[in-house]
């Protein structure tokens, strides 16, 4: 047993957590939840993504997104309408963890069907998303991954 009877894999987990708070990139000061002490992880946090890259096992339906955590700056719709603030971090979206250069895609479009120039498209630049620290089960170590608002990817083309 760890420190106050915990487990040393949770000892590890809340040293990650603090880490990550303290490099900027969670929010324990947030709104908290019965039963949900650590709110930036459990819930989320808005960040801007403020670029992709395609990911070397497939670069033609997943993309790494590198964001900075975002606020409503001014009321409405528009690129001004948000500010980021912090370091960078990486983020991957969920809707693409199935998504591969054949088949059916995570967003249900089958990859036969897009015809022409038609393709998939990563998350764009300065687009607010919701991302979400995780727990990665084989070493304990975190992402973040996007749990809301420009999801799934867009697919655009011509005949």
């Amino acid at each position: 047993m760890g420190m106050f009877g915990l487990s040393n894999s949770d000892v590890a987990i809340l040293k990650k957590l603090v880490a990550a708070h303290n490099s900027g990139g969670l929010d324990l000061t947030g709104p908290r939840r019965r039963g949900n002490p650590v709110s930036g992880a459990a819930v989320g946090f808005w960040a801007v993504v403020q670029s992709s890259s395609p990911e070397n096992s497939d670069p033609t339906t997943k993309w790494i997104y590198t964001c900075k955590r975002g606020s409503k700056a001014t009321a409405g719709y528009g690129s001004s309408a948000w500010s980021v603030t912090g370091d960078t971090f990486t983020a991957y979206n969920p809707a693409e963890n199935i998504n591969a250069t054949t088949g059916r895609q995570g967003d249900g479009i089958d990859v036969a069907n897009l015809t022409g120039s038609f393709a998939f498209y990563p998350i764009q630049p300065n687009t607010p998303v919701i991302v979400r620290l995780v727990t990665v089960a084989d070493d304990g170590s975190a992402e973040y991954w996007i749990v809301g608002a420009g999801m799934p990817n867009g697919v655009d083309g011509g005949c």
